[in-house]
């Protein structure tokens, strides 16, 4: 592992540490971390290319994801976090937001020529730039269309996590040399050109992924030490009503037709904020209700930081599995 890639681990661990503890704190994280994290990776990956003798125009290939990012970026507010239950739909968001939205495909179309004319342009020895370079810088454009694509489809729901996320393709243009780290470890007998075919900032994705479905089992634990056996051991948990009012959580429990009831998930019902919660709550209080059902509201970005940590130590935990089960 390289000093650079040791650089690019230390800052990611320590941005994405300070914006998970802050978006779990306030539900807020300052895209000013995010700004730093592809303002240092721009910076790395330069000094990576000089240093390899990589020749003048070959040093714009940064510009290319870094312009996606800003685009990115300033699609929404400078904070961004949880949207408030009372705001409404602004025709003239919706006329800034579609005008952003067109910067970003047309941006990312001139990163995408640009990076071409850069790969097919002639050096002074009659070669042409390094394909292997551009195909990187061309794979992290790709990525990061791909995370801004999740995002306009809410399956990335927070603004924060889809900048963090666009960002880390600038850190990594590539993944990190891990030989030294991994020579213990099974994940070793992966094939190295298998590990590097999966652009870094996707395999920290996927093993994000795979640790939130540690949630439920986490959920299920809490549920048999407290007895609360049931269909919603799974997303949710029993928690007094004053803590619904103090704590990050989504309320399952409902007061419908004269009966508390459980909506099943939050993904089955609207969620509740603001003026709408707290009706909701006084109505389970008045119903004599002390206890409802609720499921934890936990940042993206947690997962994220953990899903980096261990595609440091562990490589593409799915690309793993999937290899172990195929003959």
């Amino acid at each position: 592992m390289t000093w650079i890639d040791v650089a690019r681990v230390a800052v990611a661990v320590a941005l994405l540490s300070i914006g998970a503890a802050t978006d779990l704190r306030t539900r807020l994280a300052s895209n000013l971390l995010w700004v730093a994290m592809a303002c240092v990776g721009g910076g790395l990956w330069v000094v990576e290319l000089v240093a390899a003798g990589a020749p003048l125009p070959l040093l714009l290939l940064p510009l290319g994801p870094i312009l996606v990012f800003v685009l990115a970026l300033y699609n929404g507010t400078f904070f961004e976090g949880e949207p408030d239950a009372t705001d409404q739909p602004d025709p003239a968001d919706d006329a800034i937001a579609h005008r952003w939205n067109l910067a970003l495909t047309v941006g990312c179309l001139l990163a995408v020529a640009g990076l071409v004319v850069i790969a097919l342009a002639p050096r002074p020895d009659g070669g042409t730039g390094g394909v292997g370079v551009v195909a990187a810088a061309l794979l992290a454009l790709l990525v990061q269309g791909g995370f801004y694509a999740l995002y306009r489809l809410r399956v990335i729901a927070g603004g924060a996590d889809k900048n963090a996320l666009i960002a880390l393709c600038v850190l990594f243009p590539r993944s990190p040399s891990l030989a030294p780290l991994l020579t213990s470890l099974p994940l070793a007998s992966v094939p190295s050109i298998a590990q590097q075919s999966y652009p870094f900032s996707w395999v920290v994705l996927t093993n994000a992924v795979l640790l939130v479905l540690l949630v439920p089992l986490a959920l299920m634990v809490r549920n048999l030490r407290d007895s609360t056996v049931g269909l919603h051991m799974f997303n949710a948990y029993c928690a007094p009503i004053d803590e619904v009012r103090s704590s990050h959580v989504w309320l399952l429990s409902r007061f419908h037709g004269g009966e508390h009831v459980w909506t099943g998930s939050f993904l089955r019902a609207a969620p509740l904020e603001g003026k709408a919660l707290e009706e909701q709550l006084r109505a389970l209080e008045d119903a004599g209700e002390t206890q409802v059902l609720v499921t934890p509201k936990i940042p993206l970005l947690v997962f994220v930081v953990a899903g980096l940590v261990l595609s440091v130590i562990g490589g593409n935990l799915l690309l793993w599995a999937l290899l172990r089960l195929l003959p």
